[in-house]
């Protein structure tokens, strides 16, 4: 029987759609596992790098440039080949990770200090701090850096027009109207 709308199955689109919420359940889970794992590696590797003098500082700076080299690597990389789709994922892995680690580091919102594993490490607080620091001053240096460029080729554009009309060279008519 058909159902007078696309003349499919019922039964069949039934099974498809219990398809797709097992596929997102596993996703979802999948999802959570690799972040806790991740969370108790953070959390085992964490004391041993912020132990050290100025550790909390350089952890947290060396997880910000990790970040920021990861989002360029994401967004400049050229190339719609397989090897530049590996690329750009491993850029933004790379800084999720470093994102993660410094996350992972600190103690959990609902997590009793007693407990196994929620202890605070001292330094965590300040590689947070670090690692902000570090993503809002190289950030904000690259954001400038490249609305400079933008507006210097912008104005090296008026400028050439400039000099073609001045030859009675420049654009026509109908595409200065517009």
């Amino acid at each position: 029987m058909t159902d007078g709308v696309r003349g499919g199955n019922r039964g069949r689109d039934g099974v498809a759609l219990l398809g797709i919420v097992f596929g997102v359940v596993v996703v979802v889970g999948g999802v959570v596992v690799v972040v806790g794992g991740w969370k108790a590696v953070a959390r085992g590797v964490a004391p041993v790098l912020l132990e050290v003098p100025g550790g909390g500082w350089a952890v947290g700076a060396l997880c910000g440039l990790v970040t920021l080299g990861g989002a360029v690597a994401g967004w400049r990389v050229q190339g719609e080949g397989f090897a530049g789709r590996v690329v750009r994922g491993l850029g933004w892995g790379l800084g999720f990770a470093a994102f993660l680690f410094v996350l992972g580091s600190l103690p959990g919102k609902n997590c009793p200090s007693y407990r196994e594993g929620c202890a605070y490490i001292p330094g965590s607080g300040t590689a947070l701090l670090a690692y902000v620091l570090m993503l809002a001053v190289l950030g904000g240096a690259a954001v400038l850096v490249r609305g400079r460029r933008a507006q210097a080729a912008s104005l090296a554009e008026r400028e050439r027009i400039r000099r073609l009309r001045k030859k009675g060279k420049g654009r026509s008519r109908t595409a200065r109207n517009r």
